[in-house]
């Protein structure tokens, strides 16, 4: 066997999603996601492929949300899109 070599992990800084209501970052499961194919880049300037909507609700207010992310993702890990006509 060869000889292993260490390397140091990413630490990457996601904020999280917070309710516009009551400001809380606390929410329950998400129960619905739809993935948009959609080429662009967000507003640091960074590229993506795809926009991701799920669906949430706060913890503390009960008040309903979309937590919307930008993904760019490899060609071979694209899902076809939720709706899309099969090819």
């Amino acid at each position: 066997m060869g000889k292993r070599i260490k390397r140091a992990l990413d630490q990457v800084d996601a904020p999280k999603s917070r309710c516009r209501n009551c400001g809380s970052t606390e929410r329950e499961r998400y129960f619905r996601t739809t993935t948009q194919g959609y080429a662009g880049t967000d507003a640091q300037g960074r590229p993506f492929t795809h926009i991701v909507r799920r669906w949430t609700r706060c913890k503390q207010c009960r008040q309903v949300r979309v937590d919307r992310c930008f993904e760019n993702r490899p060609p071979a890990e694209s899902p076809a899109d939720e709706g899309a006509p099969e090819k």
